[in-house]
């Protein structure tokens, strides 16, 4: 099965660092094969044999605090689940731009989209456990956005550029 492992809060602002070579090594380590990083934010397609997310998680949650010495939250999710969110194009009518940015945030369980008001970014839901947000920078920088889904949704959260969810879904291993 082709998974999609997305690390939460790694080389950010020189903390916790990983390296994307030793990441992947890590995983081919742990059995894995055909081990992709993309960028240096911590995503990683690879193929495995397990068929348990709630598993690779933990054994790659382990594994990453072993070898690094801090924890890592982990979100794993089915290369084809994130090639069908792409493929609907939730964004098609939103183009990015220097002042308009579209984001995707992976959450460990579907819950339901919460829409607050006076919010300086909007929001939509794309499906189980997915939320779609736009950011108009003139208008405010991400902190606001990822303070409140932080608040929202809990802390196993992790949020990428549309941009970068676009390259995990046409990645080819």
């Amino acid at each position: 099965m082709k998974y999609v492992a997305l690390l939460r809060g790694i080389n950010v602002g020189g903390n916790k660092k990983v390296p994307m070579a030793d990441l992947k090594q890590l995983f081919k380590k742990l059995g894995h094969e055909q081990v992709v990083t993309i960028l240096n934010t911590g995503n990683v397609v690879f193929e495995s044999s397990t068929k348990s997310i709630s598993k690779l998680t933990g054994d790659i949650e382990a594994a990453i605090e072993k070898k690094f010495g801090f924890p890592v939250p982990v979100q794993i999710k089915k290369h084809a689940d994130v090639v069908k969110l792409v493929k609907h194009d939730p964004f098609a009518k939103i183009p990015d731009s220097k002042t308009i940015k579209r984001y995707a945030t992976f959450l460990a369980k579907a819950k339901k989209v919460t829409h607050a008001k006076n919010l300086p970014f909007s929001m939509a839901d794309a499906g189980g456990a997915v939320v779609l947000t736009v950011v108009d920078l003139d208008d405010s920088g991400t902190l606001p956005m990822m303070n409140y889904l932080d608040t929202t949704y809990g802390k196993d959260v992790t949020t990428r550029n549309w941009n970068t969810v676009e390259k995990i879904a046409n990645c080819k291993i």
